[in-house]
């Protein structure tokens, strides 16, 4: 069974959060968490664990674990670059999944420390959290996520159209499906469905379709984080390349939109719009 342990700087929301997360997704893995300056101080386990339960898993409370040096073949997740710089006078490089940043365009992708955050500025760490994990643990070869895919987070509403417009230009030359994320009732002001969307819940893939399944779902958190979504995600992947088009990362007030980052965890981010 492969070991791997989740280290952030105090052990208390990010690496115990997505351990609980991957725990339902790597069966396989022995998932374990802790902090390079791990003590006794806050606690946001009740937080945590009211985020996880809407997004459909068992959140495992944070305990006070020190990283510490180990002698077997365990790979460690670095979750920040000052927890990486820790690391390196610690492990053996090829212990380390080293941060793989060249993709990410924009700050706005790497996960920062929700300490003293708002339960809902929370979730918008903790959803770029899940979505960057899944991008680094690639690295790792014998991880079976969804391959051949792509999320496109819109900066606001108002870029969406173009992006439809330009995916509609690729679609006429290749076999790409898109699958429209953003369609979530809540968010249903902002952005408007476009022509020939399908609705279908999770049905079979057809190239060259757009799909919109999260607005079939009234628990579409849940969906985001489930076996489900990233099984039939991969379903897609077998017959073209997947593009997700997520929620905007803010909203017309200007406030942040955590789904953005929620619909994107299957896929690697390399576009903001």
């Amino acid at each position: 069974m492969q070991e791997i342990q989740i280290v952030c700087k105090r052990n208390e929301v990010r690496s115990p959060f997505l351990a609980s997360f991957l725990n339902l997704h790597l069966p396989d893995v022995k998932l374990s968490s802790s902090g390079i300056l791990a003590k006794k101080t806050h606690t946001y386990d009740l937080v945590a664990k009211n985020i996880a339960e809407k997004w459909g898993f068992e959140y495992r409370e944070a305990k006070v674990n020190k990283t510490k040096a180990n002698a077997c073949d365990r790979l460690y997740l670095p979750l920040d670059s000052f927890v990486q710089s820790e690391l390196e006078k610690l492990l053996k490089t090829e212990q380390i999944l080293r941060l793989n940043l060249a993709g990410n365009q924009s700050e706005m992708l790497i996960p920062l420390d929700p300490y003293q955050h708002t339960e809902n500025e929370m979730k918008y760490e903790l959803a770029k959290l899940l979505s960057f994990a899944v991008q680094q643990l690639r690295q790792v070869k014998s991880f079976q996520f969804p391959q051949n895919i792509e999320a496109i987070i819109p900066r606001n509403s108002l870029s969406t159209s173009g992006i439809y417009f330009e995916l509609a230009e690729m679609r006429n030359k290749n076999q790409i499906i898109v699958v429209d994320a953003s369609l979530k009732v809540p968010k249903k002001k902002f952005i408007q469905a476009p022509e020939g969307v399908l609705q279908p819940p999770l049905g079979s893939p057809i190239p060259a379709a757009i799909y919109s399944t999260i607005f079939e779902f009234p628990e579409s958190e849940k969906l985001l984080c489930s076996l489900r979504w990233r099984d039939w995600l991969t379903q897609l992947t077998e017959v073209a390349k997947v593009f997700i088009i997520t929620p905007p990362l803010e909203d017309e007030n200007g406030s942040q939109i955590y789904d953005s980052h929620l619909s994107a965890i299957w896929a690697e981010v390399k576009n903001i719009v």
